[in-house]
């Protein structure tokens, strides 16, 4: 169901992106926008919401760190603050999310794609991957999988102004673990 208010706050970010439909209730406002016939998604926060900008912001940081990764879906553009709203347009991957197929994931490539998705964001130093249902899509034959929900996600600087290594490890082993959890 189209919302006006849905439509307007698309327009207010980029007025060559046309509206398709909201992808899932959030704080955060996430659509499905279409440029040039191509579909991407649109996340969007009010300006002055901070917590939700600051998220948005890390979620840029940690797509343009990831930019080479196969897996997860990219970063196209990083609006900043414009139209009242803080904005970032990432790419879009066909399918529906492990929530919304209410399945768990038995296909044994997929698993192990999805466990080399994860090592290869390990090796960036990028962790606190939050693998939960709704954050993994999967393409309609259940062959491809991405994780499409980087915004808690840290990485290893951050953690190095504590304990570096033994904070880290432990994220890590938390993302396998919570990964592990999806799998039949």
């Amino acid at each position: 169901m189209e919302s006006y208010g849905d439509i307007a706050t698309c327009a207010a970010v980029d007025s060559g992106l046309v509206y398709v439909r909201r992808l899932f209730p959030s704080s955060t406002h996430v659509y499905e926008v279409k440029r040039g016939g191509e579909s991407y998604v649109l996340k969007v926060t009010p300006i002055k919401s901070r917590l939700r900008v600051k998220s948005l912001k890390n979620e840029s940081r940690i797509l343009t760190l990831a930019k080479d990764l196969e897996g997860i879906t990219h970063l196209v553009n990083d609006y900043g603050g414009v139209g009242g709203f803080y904005g970032i347009l990432k790419e879009y991957f066909e399918g529906q999310s492990l929530l919304e197929l209410g399945i768990r994931i038995s296909d044994e490539k997929l698993k192990e794609y999805l466990r080399a998705v994860f090592q290869k964001l390990h090796s960036l130093h990028i962790a606190r991957l939050d693998p939960e249902e709704k954050n993994i899509v999967v393409s309609s034959d259940c062959t491809k999988a991405r994780l499409v929900d980087l915004d808690h996600s840290e990485t290893f600087f951050k953690f190095s102004q504590y304990n570096p290594f033994s904070d880290f490890r432990q994220q890590k082993s938390r993302d396998l673990r919570m990964l592990e959890m999806l799998f039949d």
